[in-house]
C-alpha cells in the first residue's frame, strides 16, 4: 500500500469498501459451496437408500458405500467449503462486484461498462457509510460530463 493511500482518509475509506466486497464475496462462494455439499449428502444418501432396497446391498458393498460417501463428503467440504473460505478474493473477483481505484481508472471502467450495447447508463453509487467528503468528490469525479 503506497504512502497515499495510507494516510488519505478516501483512499483508506475506499480499501476498506472493497475489502468488505471481498469479505462478502468469499462468504457467498462458502455458502454456495455450503449448499452443494448438503445437495450431494441427500443426493448420494438417496441413491444409497434406493440402492440398498431395490438390491439388497451385502454387507460388505454397504460398507464401501459408506465409506465412499464419506470420502465424497470430505472431498465436497475441502472443495467447496474450505478452499473458498481461505483462498485469496483476487481483484477481478472484486471487479466484478462493481468499479473501484482512483478517479481515473474508475472512470475508464465506467466508459468500458458505458460501451456495452445494453448499458443505457452506468449509475455511480458510493459505499455505505462513506463520508460526506467522499461522496461528494466520487460524484464529482465520476459526473457523466468528465466521463
Amino acid at each position: 500500500m503506497s504512502h497515499t493511500a495510507r494516510t488519505d482518509p478516501d483512499v483508506q475509506e475506499l480499501q476498506e469498501a472493497i475489502d468488505d466486497a471481498r469479505l462478502r464475496w468469499r462468504g457467498t462462494e462458502v455458502a454456495v459451496g455450503f449448499l452443494k455439499t448438503v445437495l450431494y449428502i441427500l443426493a448420494v444418501t438417496l441413491g444409497f437408500f434406493a440402492a440398498d432396497n431395490f438390491l439388497a446391498l451385502p454387507a460388505g458393498a454397504r460398507l464401501a458405500a459408506l465409506v465412499l460417501g464419506a470420502a465424497g463428503l470430505l472431498y465436497m467440504l475441502a472443495r467447496h467449503v474450505l478452499l473458498p473460505a481461505v483462498s485469496q478474493t483476487t481483484d477481478e473477483m472484486v471487479a466484478a462486484l462493481g468499479v473501484a481505484g482512483t478517479p481515473e481508472s474508475a472512470r475508464e471502467q465506467l466508459r468500458e461498462i458505458a460501451g456495452i450495447e445494453v448499458v443505457d447508463e452506468p449509475i455511480v453509487v458510493v459505499p455505505t457509510g462513506s463520508s460526506e467528503q467522499l461522496r461528494q468528490r466520487t460524484v464529482t469525479e465520476l459526473s457523466p460530463d468528465r466521463l
